[in-house]
């Protein structure tokens, strides 16, 4: 395997365990499963429902992407999507809301994760996107979004959308 394939391999496991440390510091519980198609999901479920609707349950689309393919301008991150995934995002069946959250890696790979006898440093944030309902891009490569620099995947962006709408996501009361 080469450099690049292992940046690329440890960059995705980075961004997926990043999400799971934010979901259980909210006080849920998350379910990572693993789709047929390329798309990896996590399914986050409540495990003590105390402060939370009665059912929280969402899928997660994680994306890590590398500092330097974003751009961060008039309060939003700015991404080009590959469209497969963006289309895939767009068509939900209805199950349960499935968002992305895109992780943004900051740094060299070297700086993504500093572990010392005293700490662990994980250098990335995440923000989440609902693009259900949204057109299909009819692009054939990528297609830009624009996520409110507000919509970060952590644990307080978490239990404020859990604790504000039923369906934590589209906000339906």
């Amino acid at each position: 395997m080469s450099t690049s394939d292992n940046d690329t391999r440890r960059q995705e496991e980075i961004s997926v365990l990043y999400t799971r440390i934010m979901i259980s510091e909210s006080g849920l519980l998350a379910d990572e499963t693993k789709s047929a198609d390329k798309w990896a999901k996590i399914d986050i479920r409540v495990d003590a429902p105390i402060g939370y609707p009665e059912i929280v349950r969402f899928d997660i689309q994680v994306k890590s992407v590398r500092q330097h393919l974003v751009n961060e301008r008039d309060g939003k991150v700015v991404y080009d999507l590959d469209a497969d995934t963006y289309n895939h995002l767009v068509k939900q069946d209805g199950r349960s809301p499935l968002i992305l959250v895109l992780v943004v890696l900051r740094g060299q790979p070297s700086d993504w994760v500093n572990i010392t006898n005293e700490e662990t440093v994980m250098r990335c944030t995440a923000y989440y996107k609902d693009l259900a309902g949204k057109k299909e891009t009819e692009n054939q490569c990528k297609r830009r979004i624009f996520i409110p620099k507000t919509n970060v995947f952590n644990p307080e962006g978490i239990r404020r959308f859990t604790r504000d709408n039923k369906d934590p996501i589209r906000g339906k009361k």
